[in-house]
């Protein structure tokens, strides 16, 4: 059964772990807050004259807004025993890091957020704590290629989205493996006995 998607009243109350998502409805919601955040980008490079609160302030707003439900999403890929919502979680995942990807290396936001930066007047009136987040974006982006030339740039974009597929790959593999390692008595040496009752127990050569 699905539900609806967390609303922003409830998630303001606390991080809510929702275990009926269908694999559909997590897709869905994926599609949904990437392309809430691609609007909210595409408006803030429009901005003449940037500032604290056009520009940086709705890029804090909306990841704060939407960590809760992207956090639920991909939570589901690790405990979940339904292989449908673990790969649908797994590619709602792989989806997300590409966009990241390539939000994080846009030079238009790049230089919305250094025309902030760079602003004198601009970042004197602000408060530590708002600094501190302009100068951790800005480097976000450094950290990302954005002071490479556009070549080496791209290269490293590409890197970043082969090893975030690598990345959701490996945790796929791992929780499709259907392996066992056994172990004796001596080498859980250490563990309580409640670990160890109604375990199953065999014998090998």
């Amino acid at each position: 059964m699905s539900v609806s998607p967390i609303s922003s009243s409830s998630v303001k109350k606390g991080t809510l772990l929702n275990f009926s998502y269908s694999a559909s409805s997590i897709m869905q919601i994926a599609e949904q807050k990437i392309a809430e955040a691609k609007t909210v980008y595409d408006k803030v490079v429009t901005k003449s004259n940037p500032t604290f609160d056009n520009v940086v302030a709705p890029m804090a707003m909306l990841a704060n807004e939407q960590f809760s439900d992207l956090l639920v999403i991909s939570f589901l890929g690790y405990v979940s025993t339904e292989k449908e919502i673990r790969d649908a979680s797994n590619e709602a995942t792989k989806k997300e890091d590409e966009f990241f990807i390539d939000t994080i290396t846009r030079e238009d936001l790049y230089k919305s957020v250094n025309a902030v930066y760079q602003n004198k007047a601009e970042m004197d009136r602000l408060c530590n704590e708002d600094k501190r987040l302009v100068n951790k974006l800005l480097s976000n982006f450094q950290d990302n290629g954005l002071c490479l030339d556009k070549e080496a740039r791209e290269s490293m974009k590409q890197m970043n989205k082969r090893l975030s597929e690598i990345s959701v790959q490996f945790k796929k593999n791992v929780d499709d493996d259907t392996g066992r390692v056994l172990f004796t008595r001596e080498e859980l040496l250490g563990l309580p006995e409640t670990f160890f009752e109604d375990r199953e127990t065999e014998t090998v050569d």
